[in-house]
């Protein structure tokens, strides 16, 4: 799946995160601020990581602001993100990342 719009979802809300995915620069970054980045950063961004490779996205840059989220949360967030710059808005296969 190529990205080629933004796509954003979520909030900054206590145990959620906001989750913005873009076109990249010809490979994945991952940009992280969570108020736990010491303890659970590494996990975080290697969920992150393990998700795209899932839909084949090779080429995007995401921005996390995590707020103490869950795994499945983040998943969720991220799902959402991609779909919305995907302009997919009928027939969503959610739940395909947490499979």
């Amino acid at each position: 799946m190529k990205i080629e719009e933004t796509g954003i979802a979520g909030t900054t809300d206590k145990n959620d995160c906001k989750v913005t995915i873009s076109k990249g620069n010809g490979s994945v970054e991952i940009h992280l601020k969570s108020k736990v980045i010491y303890e659970y950063g590494e996990h975080i961004k290697e969920v992150i990581s393990n998700e795209l490779e899932k839909l084949n996205i090779s080429d995007a840059l995401v921005n996390v602001e995590d707020m103490g989220a869950f795994d499945h949360i983040i998943k969720a967030r991220l799902e959402a993100a991609i779909y919305r710059s995907q302009k997919i808005d009928r027939n969503i296969p959610w739940g395909e990342l947490i499979k």
